[in-house]
């Protein structure tokens, strides 16, 4: 049995533990997500984000010219290719204005049709204010309209990559080479957007045509949990004012297998179109293609894929 000396020794070693805890400026937000890092692991994440940043200013200066929306490397293509899509969904005029009438509509907490608003996973909690990024923040919502000023650039072509998170206000994007002083990466990240979301990914504007927009979901913040969310965020987009989503995604269980990097970036990406059509006969269902008779029919930035 252990001394009595032992516990009272103890208790005053803990003690000032407790103390440091409680007096820790984030403690709002810590409270706020258990699901986070620990105390120990915030501790010396917070000492890395200086070394960081520094190699990401230095990346911002040598490609200072890459970042201007009148650079002339906006067409540049990335190093990931498509595979001939799984399916075109197409969407009526009527079944795109539905969208404008769920923001006050809520099924059982689900929002847009898409998910339930929550916090960020898998983050330092340092990194959650839905205010630093504002200045740089683009937001709209169906009836709105898509986008007025973005920088257009191929997939995967990162300096054109845009972060957007979609909340119960509705869909914003910040550039992600968007210098930030609170992010441990220097740069914009999902959980700078918004402190609470619905979901996440990344997005690229296409050069050739304004109206068109590849969008993937790639948020370890707030990331997709099933297809259906993944199809509900493209025809989001869609009632944005976009008429052309290209969405990357394969049909599977994420819960068996997450929503990754493999996902989004490589060789033959899987994929969805989602356009805005009329009189279409059976709303919102794939439509699989004729790989023999459409093959040359798709195409993306004017080259033909498959």
């Amino acid at each position: 049995m252990r001394s009595l000396t032992h516990h009272l020794t103890h208790s005053r070693r803990t003690l000032p533990r407790a103390q440091r805890t409680y007096k820790h400026p984030s403690k709002q937000i810590s409270a706020q997500a258990p699901q986070m890092r620990s105390r120990r692991f915030i501790d010396a994440y917070a000492e890395a984000p200086p070394y960081l940043r520094s190699y990401v200013q230095d990346w911002l200066e040598k490609n200072q010219q890459k970042l201007d929306l009148t650079s002339n490397e906006v067409n540049a293509p990335g190093n990931s290719s498509f595979a001939l899509p799984a399916g075109v969904v197409c969407m009526s005029a009527s079944d795109i204005e539905s969208f404008l009438v769920q923001k006050a509509e809520v099924h059982q907490g689900v929002l847009h049709g898409i998910g339930k608003l929550r916090l960020p996973s898998d983050c330092n909690p340092l990194e959650v204010d839905g205010f630093i990024l504002e200045p740089h923040t683009q937001s709209t919502r169906p009836g709105l309209g898509r986008f007025k000023e973005v920088a257009c650039g191929g997939y995967d072509n990162r300096p054109y990559k845009y972060l957007y998170v979609i909340d119960e206000e509705g869909l914003h994007i910040v550039r992600e080479f968007t210098e930030c002083e609170k992010s441990s990466r220097g740069i914009a990240v999902h959980s700078l957007i918004k402190t609470h979301g619905i979901i996440g990914g990344e997005a690229f504007f296409d050069v050739v045509e304004p109206s068109r927009v590849y969008i993937n979901f790639g948020s370890s913040r707030y990331y997709p949990t099933s297809v259906q969310q993944m199809e509900n965020t493209a025809k989001y987009w869609l009632a944005c004012g976009y008429d052309e989503v290209v969405a990357v995604y394969s049909s599977r269980d994420l819960q068996n297998k997450p929503y990754g990097m493999k996902d989004r970036y490589g060789k033959n990406l899987p994929n969805v179109i989602y356009r805005r059509a009329e009189n279409v006969m059976s709303l919102n269902e794939i439509q699989p293609i004729d790989k023999q008779s459409l093959r040359t029919k798709v195409t993306f930035d004017s080259k033909c894929y498959g």
